[in-house]
């Protein structure tokens, strides 16, 4: 595997963090309108998906029994994980699993304000604990440990890097998410490389359907990476529906 591969692959899985946290600031066209959101319970599901350079898949999904609450002059998002799933290589098995038993325990709440956006300072879901570094760092181990070939051993670490940041779950959710400010849209942004090069991250995010109060039933993030014509892509999908349906 080339060195070229190996930076887009962790370029990939950190993929730029102030883009996609700006993103939604920068909707273009938004009018802001009073948040009315519904009062019974929900399930709000987030699933990501991260393409790994042979095509292979990561997929990461949780779902949480939510609940919106009035709270002062804005709202509370109140709720507990109630389900969670990794899909991921055999290689990367035992991580994995671990990363299916490991609970969110510092989800919630999350404040909105008045519009239905996500208050400053902007939540920032999954935080790494500390068991999960060191799941991290057991898998780097183990690949290091093991009789793959020095370019399969490369891939394996980059997987592993990736399942880490994936089931981390570290990047910011659109400010906007329960109530957006605008449709379908896409932001691009040029950065430099370490190697004096110049890659691209496009952000688009995707609108699917609203219901009466105006929270979207579906969104879709999706980040694509292009470094010297090769692309590395991750999606993001937020399902929020009644607490009798998960989508």
């Amino acid at each position: 595997m080339s060195r070229r591969a190996l930076l887009l692959g962790s370029v990939a899985a950190m993929a730029p963090a102030v883009l996609i946290a700006s993103h939604a600031a920068a909707a273009p066209g938004g009018i802001l309108q009073r948040f009315a959101p519904p009062s019974e319970p929900m399930v709000l599901t987030r699933t990501l998906v991260r393409t790994l350079r042979d095509g292979k898949e990561i997929v990461v999904r949780r779902s949480y029994a939510v609940r919106f609450t009035a709270n002062g002059d804005g709202y509370l998002l109140e709720g507990h994980q109630i389900e969670a799933s990794v899909d991921a290589p055999a290689k990367l098995a035992s991580l994995a699993d671990i990363e299916r038993s490991r609970i969110d325990k510092d989800m919630f709440p999350i404040r909105l304000d008045a519009a239905g956006q996500i208050a400053a300072p902007q939540h920032k879901p999954g935080l790494k604990s500390p068991a999960h570094d060191a799941a991290v760092r057991q898998s780097h181990r183990l690949v290091d440990q093991s009789k793959l070939s020095p370019a399969l051993k490369q891939e394996a670490h980059q997987q592993v890097t990736q399942l880490g940041a994936a089931s981390a779950d570290g990047e910011d959710w659109p400010a906007d998410l329960f109530s957006p400010l605008a449709t379908d849209r896409t932001q691009r942004q040029r950065f430099a490389l370490p190697d004096g090069g110049v890659g691209e991250v496009e952000v688009s995010i995707r609108i699917v359907g609203k219901a009466d109060s105006g929270i979207p039933a579906r969104v879709e993030r999706t980040v694509t990476t292009v470094i010297s014509g090769d692309s590395r892509i991750s999606r993001e999908v937020w399902t929020l529906g009644p607490a009798n349906r998960i989508d």
